[in-house]
């Protein structure tokens, strides 16, 4: 018996791997397009937008327990959690006229109280926080303090290596409650620290360290092998 030899179609094998590319292709697409994907809610009113920039930030709804990237001007509900990695960066920006820059690892949680106020409650790292010209709005420090931003001023919350934390104001005025019930009054160009035990330290404004959102480059003198910085 004659057996008959099957030649293998070369355009056969081509479609099967064009089939098997576009399979995949189309597969991480998705993937890509579900990582990236920021959730709207219909429950509830966005109160702000947030823009990042150098990495992204993420977002957790008070009532999940998944964090999602944002995507660029996606809305912020009320109770919303967002969180930044090392070297990110993020920027809130409320309906009222108000504003939040975030620094890198920092987490904070936004909420709206009965007086339809802001509350920010800060967990760590360090915030800068403008309120609008008709409101104001409080943070919520982590070692318990608050911080009310009267309307139309400025300030920076910055935490050291140890935690503790630093309050300058940068226009306007302001005033800080400490978990001790120790109080203070700060007007512009005024900063505290906030001690151990409540204790609400007043200290001179004095540039210590460059602003977070600058970078300092060393350019070496080959001559004198002396460093000169610029920013």
């Amino acid at each position: 018996m004659q057996k008959r030899t099957r030649f293998k179609s070369p355009l056969r094998d081509a479609a099967v791997i064009f089939l098997c590319l576009g399979t995949a292709l189309a597969f991480l697409f998705l993937f890509w397009r579900d990582l990236n994907r920021s959730t709207t809610r219909s429950d509830k009113n966005h109160i702000a937008t947030i823009s990042y920039k150098n990495r992204i930030a993420q977002r957790k709804f008070s009532d999940r327990v998944v964090w999602e990237r944002v995507s660029q001007n996606a809305p912020v509900y009320d109770g919303d959690i967002i969180r930044t990695a090392d070297l990110a960066q993020a920027t809130l920006h409320f309906s009222d006229g108000s504003s939040l820059d975030l620094y890198e690892n920092t987490m904070i949680q936004i909420a709206v109280n009965k007086e339809g106020g802001l509350e920010i409650s800060v967990d760590g790292g360090d915030v800068q926080v403008a309120s609008s010209a008709d409101s104001s709005l409080a943070l919520v420090l982590d070692d318990g303090s608050r911080v009310t931003v009267d309307a139309g001023a400025s300030l920076e919350a910055k935490a050291d290596s140890s935690g503790a934390r630093t309050v300058e104001v940068k226009s306007g005025s302001a005033r800080i409650v400490t978990g001790s019930g120790s109080l203070a009054a700060l007007q512009t160009g005024e900063a505290v620290s906030l001690e151990e035990g409540g204790e609400i330290q007043k200290r001179p404004v004095t540039v210590t360290s460059l602003p977070k959102e600058l970078r300092l480059l060393l350019v070496q003198d080959e001559e004198s092998g002396a460093g000169a910085g610029k920013i």
